[in-house]
């Protein structure tokens, strides 16, 4: 995490080792009770930071990052199924 120029600002920075999202929750307490919306990339060894707005200057909060991998279909080959 890093500071920003706004003391209710910071920006979380993580590189997801498979092409996913992630989401930060953050709170005074361990319990979070705020979330960030979700960022996402498409490849392998993605960089993403995240704003996290909203909180008070001068205040410990806790900060968690949720990562999930993207999910991927097969392509659409376009074939006939059945007679």
């Amino acid at each position: 995490m890093t500071a920003t120029d706004n003391p209710q600002v910071a920006l979380y920075s993580m590189t997801l080792p498979f092409p996913g999202s992630m989401t930060v929750s953050f709170g005074t307490s361990s319990n979070y009770g705020f979330k960030t919306w979700s960022k996402s990339t498409d490849i392998s060894g993605g960089h993403l930071s995240i704003f996290v707005a909203g909180m008070q200057a001068s205040t410990p909060y806790h900060v968690q990052a949720s990562e999930s991998a993207a999910r991927h279909r097969p392509p659409d080959r376009g074939g006939k199924v059945g007679a």
